[in-house]
This record gives structure tokens, C-alpha cells and sequence, in this order.
């Protein structure tokens, strides 16, 4: 169903032009930015920071820059990331969490600890996969994705936060931090431009399964779909 959705022209279409305008507007901020030095480096090389604290490594005498791609560089980098996710897996024999680069085939549920089922599984790889097809970082993405979503009602349960800091801070790494920095912490990575686009992609494949991949639903349509959400 990843694929499908993917490879559907109008989708392809929409992220390949979302790409585009990200890159442009990147490239063209970069040109106005004011950039500190913040280090010169071994080998002729200075380290800048701009006015977001983003950093830049660039050669002795040259000026941070960024080169956006064209249309056609970034449907081909598209393309090779989704053929490249069809036909390789890397998996690896543990019960970690899988993550971008690995599908683990022993992961565990954090909650319940079992191991996760089939379809649990298909879930994580096409998330992760996701995420290798579809790298949303830098300033665009993050600003688009704040602006449709509220951080201030987020809250954890004690089940949630103590999950958490048992996958990130093991007893073997110290100290663990304070309760409002881990809360923090989880709400950066929550409502990164990644995670929502993957979290809100297959919140969609549920609702819609079985539909046209560039279907616009309604929530009509969502209580009709009770069996898969």
C-alpha cells in the first residue's frame, strides 16, 4: 500500500513539486542569511552557524550556499529511493526497535513486550521505509508541519513517559533527565516533519484502505471505515 500510494501520478507529483519548493526556498534563504563564524577547521575549512543555529562547514573563503534541484533531479532521486525500498530489506536477527536503516525481526511491542505481530510488522517496515523514501529535514518542512498542528495540549501518561525512557536512557547511560526535558524531548520527535508525514500517511492507508491512493476522504468516510481504523 506504500508503493501504491508512491507511485500514484498525483502523489508523485505532490511530493516532487513539495521537494521542489522546499529547496528553492532553502536556496534562496541561504542568499540573505547572516552567518557567524564559529570555527576555523583543520584543512582549510570554517564552520558557520546561521540565524536558525543551523550549521554550515564550507571551504576557507566561500560562503554557505545551498543548490536546489531540478524538477527532473528530484523525480529520478524520488524514483531510486522507491525501487531501492522495493526491492532491499536489511534486516537484522534482534528484538531492537527498527529504524530507517534496519527492520528488526525480533522487536518487541514496548508496551505488552511480545513480539510484534505480522501486520505489526508490515506496519513498521512500511514506516520506516517511508522515512528512507521520504526525508523531510530543514526549515521548510518543520515550519509547514508547526503550523497545522497544536503542541500545548500534549500530554503523557506515566505508562507513556516510563516506555519511553526505557527505550532512550538504559540504566547503563546514568542519569536520566528531568521529567519536563524528557517530555520535551518527545514532542520534538513527535511532531518532526518525518514522523508526522509517516504517522499521517498510514493513519490514512487505514481509513481509506482499499480506495484510490489521491482519494480527498471526509469524516463521513471515516465512520464508515470502522473495521480498519
Amino acid at each position: 500500500m506504500l508503493f501504491s500510494r508512491l507511485e500514484n501520478p498525483s502523489l508523485f507529483a505532490q511530493l516532487t513539486e513539495f521537494i521542489r519548493h522546499a529547496e528553492a526556498g532553502e536556496e534562496e534563504r541561504l542568499k540573505q542569511e547572516t552567518f557567524t563564524l564559529i570555527k576555523t577547521l583543520a584543512g582549510g575549512m570554517n564552520l558557520f552557524r546561521d540565524s536558525l543555529g543551523n550549521a554550515h562547514m564550507v571551504k576557507e573563503g566561500e560562503r554557505p550556499s545551498f543548490s536546489a534541484r531540478t524538477r527532473d533531479e528530484i523525480e529520478k532521486d524520488l524514483r531510486d529511493r522507491i525501487e531501492r525500498q522495493k526491492t532491499q530489506t536489511t534486516i537484522e536477527f534482534s528484538d531492537d526497535i527498527s529504524d530507517a536503516g534496519r527492520i528488526c525481526v525480533g522487536q518487541l511491542h514496548p508496551v505488552s513486550g511480545k513480539r510484534l505481530s505480522t501486520r505489526q510488522m508490515c506496519l513498521a517496515e512500511a514506516h520506516e521505509k517511508g522515512h528512507e523514501i521520504r526525508p523531510l529535514d530543514g526549515t521548510f518542512f518543520k515550519s509547514y508541519f508547526s503550523a497545522a498542528f497544536d503542541e500545548a495540549p500534549v500530554s503523557f501518561s506515566p505508562v507513556e513517559m516510563e516506555m519511553y525512557c526505557k527505550l532512550m536512557y538504559p540504566p547503563s547511560d546514568g542519569a536520566m533527565p528531568e521529567p519536563d526535558t524528557i517530555k520535551q524531548q518527545l514532542i520534538e520527535y513527535l511532531f518532526s516533519p518525518h514522523e508526522l508525514m509517516e504517522r499521517m500517511s498510514q493513519l490514512k492507508k487505514l481509513l481509506w484502505h482499499g480506495w484510490e491512493s489521491n482519494i480527498h476522504g471526509s469524516p463521513s468516510c471515516v465512520c464508515s471505515r470502522p473495521l480498519y481504523f
